[in-house]
């Protein structure tokens, strides 16, 4: 197992291998025992243990270690069961999935959503026939990439197969359905916090990459800052899929910063890499909200933990799983798409520019 980025991939085939050679109920190694063997860290494991234990191959009883558990036969997944398929790279987006979908089975008390991943490479898996025609529906979180001809065609053969939900992207018909962020309105909503507390010059941070979401925020932001005659300033990161936007962002941040900046408010297009310019301020004596306002469209509970935590317009990633998961219990309705309205989050970290000690 030489390749970091792998290496939980590489442990769950290993062990996933041992368990389909073992009995229900049989005791598992320990947490130690999976260390000494493959030479592994403990959080390695502790990550691909936890995706075993989501998928129902393995049970922890507390003081007793890890027991087998409902094993899946050539690969069948047990009735009733879901398929959520991630793109294989760190977000904040496939964290909170991660874990909504474990304690949606820990609620139930069985696993209702197998969570798989796929290359972050590929906008969405090309391989899921034989899975999805085993499973009581499928969701899929697709990478950062758009849609390609190949996509569309594989949805579309996907639509056929069984129930479909896209999050986070619009799509309606052929049998696939979505549930999505009106990203526009979310962009717009921020916006006019920012506005509604005088500031009419704001950079406006991109840092993510540039698919159909990302650029649905945007224009919901110029179309406002055009209505409104409010001056735009776009901070392009320049990431691209797969790169860990935390550390671009922080770099371009302190360069801003370096250079100067006139505007008085900053909008973070996108999830935690928004705190990374946070980071860049604090260690550049830069005070929010005393020096500069900020704003992000992110997942609630990552801005709630910023230091200081963050006025966020939610981009409610939990509640787009559970309603995907509603509306796949209920196959016999059209799937359609549902647009999920945001709602602004105050925690403070913008205020009023006559406040501000230094108004630009």
């Amino acid at each position: 197992m030489t390749q970091t980025a792998n290496k939980s991939d590489e442990l769950y085939e290993l062990l996933r291998e041992q368990i389909c050679n073992q009995k229900s109920g049989e005791r598992f190694l320990t947490i130690r025992e999976i260390m000494s063997r493959y030479a592994i860290s403990q959080s390695v494991v502790d990550r691909t243990l936890s995706r075993l234990r989501l998928e129902g191959l393995l049970m922890a009883t507390r003081g007793k270690g890890l027991y087998i558990g409902t094993k899946v036969k050539s690969e069948q997944l047990p009735e009733g069961q879901y398929l959520l398929m991630l793109p294989r790279w760190q977000s904040c987006d496939t964290s909170v999935l991660m874990q909504t979908a474990t304690a949606i089975n820990e609620e139930e008390g069985c696993p209702r959503i197998r969570v798989e991943k796929f290359d972050y490479e590929t906008t969405i898996p090309h391989d899921l026939d034989t899975r999805m025609r085993r499973s009581a529906g499928t969701i899929i979180l697709p990478s950062a990439g758009d849609f390609t001809k190949s996509d569309y065609e594989t949805l579309f053969r996907y639509g056929e197969i069984g129930p479909t939900l896209i999050l986070g992207r619009y799509f309606d018909g052929f049998g696939i359905g979505s549930v999505v962020l009106d990203d526009g309105f979310a962009a717009a909503l921020a916006l006019h916090h920012l506005v509604q507390n005088g500031h009419r010059h704001v950079g406006v941070l991109l840092n993510e990459p540039p698919n159909k979401t990302i650029r649905d925020r945007i224009h919901g932001a110029e179309n406002y800052a055009k209505l409104h005659n409010i001056k735009l300033e776009m901070i392009d990161c320049a990431i691209t899929p797969g790169e860990v936007a935390l550390s671009k962002t922080y770099d371009k941040f302190c360069e801003i910063i370096q250079r100067g900046f006139d505007f008085t408010a900053l909008l973070g297009i996108s999830g935690g890499s928004t705190l990374a310019a946070v980071t860049a301020c604090s260690n550049h004596n830069i005070s929010i909200p005393r020096d500069l306002s900020v704003v992000a469209i992110a997942d609630e509970e990552l801005t709630r933990t910023g230091s200081p935590p963050i006025d966020t317009v939610g981009s409610n990633v939990a509640g787009q799983l559970m309603l995907a998961v509603k509306l796949l219990r209920h196959p016999e309705k059209p799937l359609g798409s549902h647009s999920m309205q945001p709602e602004l989050i105050q925690r403070k970290s913008v205020i009023p520019l006559s406040t501000k000690g230094d108004p630009r």
